[in-house]
């Protein structure tokens, strides 16, 4: 790899980064070709998940307008932010007892999709653009670590590496990157750490990165932060991490050309029921591959459109269909409640966050938030009980 690489990459989508829009993250390979190839959008955000509208006008002068939001079937919302400061301004206006939760997301205008040979069949299955997001959280979090730092992180990692001429980075998401996925608790917890163990770094996925933080003359894999006073003891200290790592901490002066993707969640409870009765897994985003410019992602994107018109596959966005996990039902999960039937990943995703903890605490929340969980006490704690023992 020559300094030359580096500078060219790195140079065309940020130059002279500007500080004041530096972003705050909390500190504490080869990939199967497929997905969406296009200018992908990155950015981070706060999401603000509440019973109360903000957008209400009782609210117009004390919070602050949300750059996007979108009401669940339940009636609740998602409101999101890209200062979590805003964030905080919006929950103290309404007075509810939420938090605000940080995700990275990417998206690629469906118009401007290069691999894709139904577009109006993307458009349905999306809208105006495919986005995908994952959480970010510190190396506290037990249940969610693994989104940002195992899977997320790494692979825009690798493939900013690539970019830059280093051809073996030594990570990738082939086990996660397939239609279908059966996993054991076993597997999971070899996979990604188990969760209670604080082990991640000797995981399957936590090697890799460690090998790929090693490809880039970083010696600590723990290290992720940019020059951050705050943490500088996971201050990144090779200059290529401190290049990749602008991808993460500063938004780029025009869309990074790549290949979005979205693998299987491989952590244990990842799993939910569908309307169906079917069990689905949850996806995750990643980055597999940035390319030069224009020309080369065009060239890439129109192979995979002939190839997808030669075979006439039934499959949109370069010719894989978003995965699909293979059927794994579970005769002891409860009923989800009527109001959450449209959305089993988002009540369990909720119901989580109680696990481990008092059932007081839930109680307290049924009784309080009758419109929010839409269900008896009983069946919140069943659910609660169900979940632990996964």
């Amino acid at each position: 790899m020559s300094n030359n690489q580096q500078s060219n990459f790195f140079n065309k989508y940020f130059g002279e980064v500007d500080e004041s829009q530096k972003v705050e993250i909390p500190v504490g390979g080869e990939f199967q070709q497929n997905g969406f190839i296009g200018p992908i959008g990155t950015k981070m955000v706060w999401r603000v998940w509440t019973a109360v509208d903000v957008n209400g006008p009782e609210f117009r002068d004390q919070a602050p307008t949300p750059i996007s939001s979108r009401q669940l079937r339940n009636g609740d919302y998602h409101f999101f932010y890209t200062r979590p400061g805003d964030a905080e301004r919006a929950i103290k206006a309404i007075g509810e007892d939420t938090r605000a939760e940080q995700y990275w997301v990417f998206s690629i205008p469906t118009d401007e999709l290069l691999n894709s040979g139904n577009l109006e069949a993307v458009k349905e299955g999306f809208g105006v653009e495919v986005a995908y997001m994952s959480r970010v959280k510190t190396y506290r979090s037990k249940k969610y670590l693994h989104e940002f730092h195992l899977i997320t992180l790494p692979s825009v990692i690798a493939a900013a590496a690539n970019a830059m001429g280093i051809d073996n980075a030594g990570y990738d998401l082939s086990e996660i990157s397939v239609n279908a996925l059966s996993a054991t608790d076993a597997w999971s917890n070899e996979y990604i750490g188990n969760p209670e163990g604080g082990n991640w770094v000797e995981s399957v996925l936590g090697q890799r990165r460690k090998a790929l933080w090693e490809s880039l003359g970083e010696d600590d894999p723990l290290r992720y932060a940019l020059d951050s006073a705050r943490m500088e003891k996971f201050n990144v200290q090779s200059e290529n991490m401190k290049a990749c790592m602008k991808i993460v901490y500063y938004p780029p002066k025009q869309p990074l050309l790549g290949r979005l993707m979205n693998v299987l969640d491989p952590a244990i409870g990842a799993e939910y029921e569908s309307e169906s009765g079917e069990y689905k897994r949850r996806y995750l985003p990643a980055v597999t591959e940035f390319y030069a410019g224009l020309d080369e992602a065009k060239k890439v994107g129109d192979a995979e459109k002939a190839a997808i018109e030669a075979n006439k596959p039934a499959e949109v966005g370069g010719g894989v269909a978003k995965a699909k996990a293979a059927p794994v039902i579970d005769p002891n999960a409860p009923k989800i409640p009527d109001a959450w039937t449209d959305m089993p990943a988002e009540w369990k995703e909720m119901i989580m966050e109680y696990a481990g903890k008092p059932d007081a605490k839930l109680k307290k929340d049924v009784a309080e938030k009758p419109n929010m969980f839409a269900c008896d006490v009983d069946v919140a704690l069943e659910w609660k009980t169900y979940l632990e023992s996964k």
